[in-house]
């Protein structure tokens, strides 16, 4: 039987790079004006694609959770999960379609992707998504490291190029599971 391979942190580099780019694009948030914020349910919804992507079941968990919190339906996290964008509203398509191209390409999207996310939100919205897309996504990569380190999923060549990786990210995951409520 083979083992799934999750989609994990290539290097300690990686890490250190998508920590910084992290927390340079959370810090801009302080600067977005109130009647400029996504509502809580988008933030939601974008965050949930990423993690479905990403199969991060810690991110996913807290996330279906969170959003069942702010009315979302089932049916809503279901079809996000499941790629199916039928039943989404104009606006919310152009930003989960978004977070599912940054997650595919590892943070590396076009620039017409960029352009259209910013032509469908203007400004300010675009990098409130950008800031959640990246967040979530540098979260499913620590827990996605620290699973694929304890669950046994990488070789032994991996375990030892990815070893400093894997500590780092120990806290932010067992911060996110914790949260999530998912047993080890």
């Amino acid at each position: 039987m083979k083992k799934e391979k999750l989609r994990i942190f290539a290097s300690f580099k990686e890490y250190i790079s998508l920590f910084c780019t992290t927390f340079k694009r959370m810090m801009g948030l302080r600067k977005i004006p109130q009647k400029e914020k996504i509502s809580p349910q988008f933030r939601e919804k974008v965050m949930l694609a990423v993690s479905a992507v990403n199969s991060c079941a810690y991110c996913s968990y807290l996330h279906a959770r969170v959003a069942l919190e702010q009315g979302i339906s089932h049916k809503e996290i279901d079809d996000i999960i499941e790629n199916d964008m039928e039943h989404f509203t104009p606006f919310e398509v152009p930003g989960i379609l978004f977070a599912q191209h940054f997650s595919e390409t590892k943070g590396n999207v076009s620039k017409d992707a960029l352009k259209k996310l910013v032509e469908s939100y203007g400004e300010y919205k675009a990098l409130q998504i950008q800031a959640f897309i990246q967040s979530v996504f540098f979260g499913n990569l620590c827990c996605n490291t620290v699973v694929s380190f304890k669950k046994g999923l990488l070789t032994q060549e991996e375990k030892k190029g990815l070893r400093l990786t894997y500590l780092f990210s120990l806290p932010i995951a067992r911060m996110i599971r914790k949260k999530s409520g998912v047993e080890e």
